[in-house]
């Protein structure tokens, strides 16, 4: 065993004499990594600081950042709102103070998206080009990690210019370009900023709905994959997209794009109102590549028994005897 892996062992059973374990080892280191980040952060951009607690640190910076005209990471803001109840007790309380592995996970992952946030790498505007052509040409794990160190404003920039790429795409051509499709998903499973995550997603949804021809086969099961989590379904109601989502399903133009629309409306049920899933229903009588896609009915049956109550009686006959052909 290494002797990093014996240290680490010889440490943990120093801590359960004292009744800590793994979960407080992983929340406070975790807690201090993000002051030494804002502390580091503060002296690359010249900023003075006395020996304040975390919050003042975390006000400090973000209003440095904002005079400076940086743009301020999203999980800071949420950082500098957080956490101060619950550091003073791990940091001083821990013997009263229990977490389990999903709380200390969770201290980990914003302490890790707060320390990727504020030292990314950006890369020239006419550098964006260039890295897009060379994700066909390179693994796909490669340029995920690479892709992973820049700053959000790049990402987004990134995003975009691939959605350039793919809006101009012949049927042909989406086949020989599936690395794009693949990147694009990849990247958004592995960015562990759920803000910035919804971002990227909304880039990639308002993209798709609007401007992409030939792809969107490629593009929907992305966004079915991505609207299953809750932050993202909190993101797309906050932020209006619902009525894009239901016209493109209203629309859905091939058996296949109507299963994936499907999904999607199934996945977003949750947030919908009564005249929204009348619509889903309504489009259902009237659409004949939705009534006759055999992969939207699976979805479309879930919806009907989960909301029954909320569709009048009538349609909801029609809409069951549809789904029984």
């Amino acid at each position: 065993m290494p002797s990093i892996e014996v240290d680490i062992k010889d440490l943990l059973s120093v801590l359960k004499e004292i009744g800590l374990d793994f979960n407080w080892l992983v929340a406070v280191v975790s807690l201090s990594a993000q002051e030494i980040a804002v502390k580091r952060k503060l002296d690359e951009l010249g900023e003075s600081y006395e020996e304040e607690d975390f919050q003042k640190l975390a006000k400090k910076l973000i209003k440095t950042m904002e005079e400076r005209r940086i743009e301020v990471p999203h999980i800071l803001l949420s950082i500098a709102r957080s956490y101060r109840h619950i550091r003073a007790k791990i940091m001083h309380d821990p013997h009263k103070t229990r977490l389990n592995a999903e709380e200390s996970k969770a201290i980990f992952r914003n302490t890790e998206a707060l320390v990727k946030s504020l030292f990314k790498k950006e890369i020239k505007p006419t550098n964006i080009s260039k890295f897009v052509d060379s994700i066909l040409k390179s693994p796909l794990d490669q340029k995920v990690r690479e892709f992973n160190v820049f700053n959000e404003v790049t990402k987004k920039q990134i995003f975009d210019a691939i959605m350039d790429k793919i809006s101009l795409l012949s049927w042909k051509e989406v086949e020989y370009y599936k690395g794009m499709f693949d990147f694009l998903e990849a990247t958004l499973k592995m960015e562990s900023n759920t803000a910035l995550q919804s971002e990227l997603l909304e880039i990639l949804l308002r993209r798709t709905l609007t401007d992409i021809s030939h792809g969107k086969e490629r593009l929907l099961p992305i966004i079915a994959k991505f609207t299953r989590l809750n932050h993202i379904k909190d993101f797309i109601k906050q932020k209006g997209l619902i009525e894009l989502i239901i016209a493109e399903y209203e629309t859905s133009g091939s058996f296949m794009i109507a299963g994936w629309n499907a999904e999607i409306i199934l996945n977003l049920a949750p947030i919908l109102n009564d005249k929204e899933l009348n619509r889903i229903v309504d489009a259902v009588l009237t659409n004949d590549q939705i009534m006759y896609s055999w992969s939207a009915r699976p979805y479309l049956k879930k919806l009907l028994s989960l909301y029954r109550s909320k569709i009048p009686e009538e349609k909801a006959k029609k809409l069951e005897e549809i789904l029984k052909e």
